[in-house]
């Protein structure tokens, strides 16, 4: 069993302005906890965005360039149950 998970913007640190100036992920990837994702370029610095789950890229709702903010939708996983993720739940 798999369910659907829209990857947002996490909270930056008050940074404004932010650019996208790599996606480097593409549609049908799969993707690991902490892999990055994409680059953002602000006025004063400029990061990796790493995904918080793991599972299969089924949309990007992005593209190099775009103006992003945070809690933005960025992309869609298939997440796989069982797949690695953040989570609050205790190990069985």
């Amino acid at each position: 069993m798999s369910n659907t998970l829209e990857f947002t913007l996490p909270e930056l640190d008050d940074l404004d302005g932010l650019t996208i100036t790599k996606i480097l992920v593409a549609v049908g990837d799969v993707i690991h906890l902490d892999q990055d994702i994409l680059s953002l370029e602000s006025e004063k610095t400029v990061l990796d965005v790493p995904s918080t789950h793991a599972g299969t890229v089924t949309k990007l709702s992005v593209a190099v360039g775009d103006k992003i903010a945070q809690g933005a939708i960025i992309l869609t996983l298939e997440v796989s149950e069982g797949a690695e993720a953040v989570s609050t739940s205790e190990p069985e």
